[in-house]
């Protein structure tokens, strides 16, 4: 099987603690015999070498340059406490998404993938599921905490939601920790 991943955020190098969930998911499911590609924004500090075997990596840019100022999408930059954008990153907002699409379109018509795995609810299922449509390619959504609080927001963000809900074959989410014996 061949997912192609769409996400916002990874640990930017070998020990950065930026979404190691989201290493973990890709590398768990290359350890269950899935190709796995997937594709991040641009980050000035992103720096891992030769990709990350077996995870095939694809960076996407949005906007001109190399600033930590203008490269806000993703690794926790556009986000303020989690549950809402900073106000800089609305302005960004349309070319990242913009590019975003046509990145996974690219490699998806290139690629063929059997699924395409949209990390976070919001703002990764828009664009994978639109590209999942046009291409007859079965969508999964992964809920991670930032997305689905964006999207209890209500407005825009819970039609966005509810858009890539309605057009994911599945949508999963990651249970609670269970307490360990000695708590």
């Amino acid at each position: 099987m061949r997912v192609l991943a769409l996400a916002t955020s990874y640990p930017k190098s070998p020990g950065d603690s930026t979404a190691p969930f989201v290493r973990s998911i890709s590398r768990g499911l290359v350890a269950h015999g899935a190709e796995v590609d997937i594709i991040l924004p641009h980050h000035p500090d992103f720096h891992w070498p030769d990709g990350d075997p077996p995870v095939r990596i694809h960076t996407f840019r949005y906007f001109p340059g190399n600033s930590q100022r203008t490269h806000l999408w993703g690794y926790a930059g556009a986000l303020k406490a989690d549950v809402s954008l900073r106000r800089r990153v609305w302005g960004i907002a349309p070319l990242a998404l913009g590019s975003s699409f046509l990145r996974l379109a690219r490699l998806a018509r290139t690629l063929k993938p059997d699924v395409i795995h949209a990390n976070w609810v919001l703002p990764n299922g828009p664009p994978a599921v639109l590209v999942g449509k046009r291409l007859g390619i079965p969508v999964v959504t992964s809920l991670h905490g930032s997305g689905t609080f964006m999207a209890e927001a209500g407005g825009v963000m819970a039609r966005a939601a509810e858009f890539t809900f309605r057009g994911s074959a599945a949508v999963t989410g990651t249970a609670p920790e269970a307490p360990s014996a000695s708590a």
